[in-house]
């Protein structure tokens, strides 16, 4: 396989040294060579670089580096929300003031070696991923995972609520999209369990609705009649929701 036919996923499976070769092998540094260290009265990190962009504020979230991150407005406030790489569970940041980043809460999850990178959200609900991580990035491969999808309420916007757990088996879900509050496609990670090869995913569709019970409101999922089985490599050209596992 030539470099440039390396995928981003491909790359993250390796060892970090070979993926940082690879990567470098790739860009040519490119992107070092555009983007420029930001001046010393930045509030961003030591180290840090930018390209035709401006830090305004920073924050390191008590320590846990952020990954996928979805943004929303209530009342006059916006609040930041966020997956982690290398901590299981999502954080809630208040960025009213841009300059002033807040992180208000840490919303862990309870179970283990588990990736929780995904997030998206749309009007009061939040969709959360649930990934077998892999093995060169601290996963155990012998120890069990939570997969799926998480759903939760948001209507209060520091104080999510679980409201159910789809499963999806296999890996568990990447690459999920929640982009209105009738629909959230996702696709589980690349392996999945009893397919045939371990290059198969499979792109899958899943109606949220809202059933209103003693407690309030709880939401319930069914998947939609057909998933769809891809096999690398993937198309070039991908459907509008589809973004499959890369």
């Amino acid at each position: 396989m030539k470099n440039s036919e390396i995928s981003r996923r491909q790359m993250l499976k390796v060892p970090l040294i070979g993926a940082t070769i690879a990567a470098t092998s790739q860009s040519g540094l490119v992107c070092e060579a555009l983007a420029q260290p930001v001046p010393a009265s930045s509030p961003a990190p030591p180290g840090a670089f930018a390209h035709n962009v401006e830090a305004v504020g920073y924050t390191d979230l008590d320590h846990r580096p952020a990954f996928k991150m979805a943004i929303r407005q209530v009342g006059e406030r916006w609040y930041l929300y966020t997956g982690h790489f290398w901590h299981s569970g999502w954080s809630i940041v208040d960025v009213t003031d841009p300059a002033k980043p807040e992180t208000v809460k840490f919303v862990p999850y309870l179970g283990t070696n588990t990736w929780t990178l995904q997030i998206d959200l749309s009007g009061d609900t939040m969709v959360t991923a649930l990934e077998k991580p892999f093995a060169n990035f601290g996963g155990d491969p012998d120890a069990p995972f939570g997969e799926g999808v998480l759903i939760w309420d948001i209507a209060d916007p520091i104080n999510p609520k679980q409201l159910s757990h789809y499963r999806t088996g296999g890996n568990g879900t990447h690459r999920n999209l929640y982009p209105v509050d009738v629909m959230s496609t996702l696709p589980p990670a690349c392996r999945v369990t009893g397919a045939t090869s371990t290059s198969s995913s499979i792109f899958r569709i899943a109606r949220i609705r809202a059933k209103p019970d003693a407690g309030g409101c709880r939401a319930s999922t069914r998947p939609a009649a057909r998933a769809l089985r891809l096999r690398s490599p993937p198309p070039t050209r991908r459907p509008p929701i589809a973004t499959g596992c890369d």
